[in-house]
């Protein structure tokens, strides 16, 4: 029935029993839409009211017959009013995926820019958040560039003073005291009792049963600069330190090599060394050295392996058969005991 020009009115009626009382709508839309089919337009749906009677429902529609040219699937409610139905053409590509009825104010919202997380195709928005976690990735791996291991190159060995090799003639025992006063440097102790062992010597925990009584301080382990870590290091063994400015990573620490007769076994226990200031011992050497790289490492968690690895040789140095490194020419005191 036509209302008005353009304007039609058509009712479906369905047997609730049959077809239940919900599919009088879709049969109303249905003969609608063929209606507008058969004219080449398309339908625009105005409202739908339902009434029910008895066992049956009727469904009245008001609509109008208008160009395809809105987007939305056949069927779907506007997504902007939510009454309206929109026309059969595809959503356009690349916009909103939303879909309008054929009111003014509806179409007016569906032409406009699309808003939010809608602005954004699927493929765009899985790539903005990529970028994103990149971002942070980025974000989380630059202060980590602290983290990163140096390399033998980065480190500088400085010494001053140095230790007597080990005497063939005293009692291959090594007794190991290690003090780490910076807290940062791990696992020394067992570095420096590994290579003495490669090297032939037994380790014992009583010290008045040693050939040998090693004493190593870690001074300081942390950032500094580099005219700083000279001047500690310059100052010899025993003499104060603290870390001062920045651009350098310095591990400084004092050893001290005490050789010594090992009283025999079958003398008085008395007699047998208590401190390493004893009548036994037969001579002392002392070194202080820094282990020194030009760049800034991360302490808080540890020093470096190597910074460990590297301290340990020199602690071990005098036990050595195989060639030590030569350290940057710089200036030496040797300190007698």
């Amino acid at each position: 029935m036509e209302l008005s020009p353009n304007r039609y009115s058509l009712s479906a009626d369905v047997d609730n029993e049959l077809y239940g009382p919900f599919s009088a709508r879709k049969q109303a839309f249905e003969e609608a839409q063929e209606f507008c089919r058969g004219k080449g337009q398309a339908l625009s749906v105005g409202a739908i009211d339902l009434h029910s009677r008895g066992p049956h429902t009727t469904a009245a529609i008001v609509f109008h017959r208008v160009e395809p040219q809105l987007p939305g699937p056949a069927g779907h409610a506007c997504d902007f009013c939510g009454i309206g139905l929109t026309s059969e053409t595809v959503p356009r590509p690349q916009r909103t995926r939303r879909s309008s009825c054929h009111r003014a104010r509806c179409r007016v919202a569906w032409a406009a820019p699309p808003q939010g997380p809608q602005a954004l195709s699927p493929s765009r928005r899985r790539m903005k958040k990529t970028l994103f976690l990149l971002l942070a990735l980025l974000l989380l791996l630059l202060p980590g560039c602290k983290h990163r291991q140096p390399a033998p190159t980065d480190i500088q060995v400085l010494r001053q003073g140095s230790l007597a090799p080990a005497d063939d003639d005293t009692t291959p025992v090594v007794y190991v005291s290690v003090r780490d006063q910076s807290r940062h440097v791990f696992g020394l102790r067992a570095e420096v009792e590994r290579l003495l062992r490669a090297e032939k010597y037994d380790i014992t925990d009583n010290p008045s049963q040693a050939g040998f009584i090693i004493q190593a301080s870690v001074l300081e382990a942390g950032i500094t600069d580099a005219a700083s870590a000279h001047r500690m290091v310059e100052g010899g063994y025993g003499a104060p330190s603290e870390l001062s400015g920045k651009g350098a990573t310095l591990v400084l620490s004092d050893i001290l090599l005490v050789q010594r007769r090992v009283p025999s076994d079958k003398r008085p226990k008395r007699f047998m060394l208590q401190n390493v200031g004893s009548r036994n011992a037969r001579g002392s050497s002392q070194m202080r050295t820094g282990l020194l790289a030009h760049r800034e490492f991360s302490v808080d968690s540890g020093v470096p392996a190597l910074f460990v690895t590297l301290l340990a040789r020199e602690i071990t140095s005098p036990f050595s058969t195989a060639p030590q490194e030569q350290a940057p020419a710089q200036p030496q005191d040797e300190r007698r005991p």
